[in-house]
């Protein structure tokens, strides 16, 4: 069971929490963009903000894309040069009599 002293803090935190809320949401407009893109009236000078913006947004996700995708393939060629490699291996025990452990499955 919670004690009174919690239960106080509790209602004080969420009587903050809406205050805050209320405070911002009743906030003009212009007050939440950021002071560049309110004083950009010209067209060209809006587009330039928003493919920059763009950009931005998109330029973490091709990096990480990028390493993620390097690091797949490493993993991919490594197995491959290991099967190779284990095939080589059988090839060399096998008999001399044209069949290997592989051409029996």
């Amino acid at each position: 069971m919670r004690s009174p002293r919690g239960a106080r803090a509790a209602l004080l935190t969420a009587a903050v929490v809406c205050a805050a809320t209320v405070v911002l949401l009743t906030l003009p407009a212009p007050l939440l963009a950021c002071p560049s893109c309110v004083s950009a009236a010209d067209q060209q000078v809006q587009e330039g903000f928003f493919w920059g913006l763009v950009f931005m947004m998109v330029t973490p996700w091709v990096v990480v894309g990028g390493i993620g995708g390097g690091l797949y393939m490493a993993v991919r060629r490594e197995r491959r040069e290991a099967v190779e490699e284990f095939l080589r291996s059988e090839a060399e025990l096998s008999p001399r009599t044209g069949s290997s452990r592989a051409d029996i499955g």
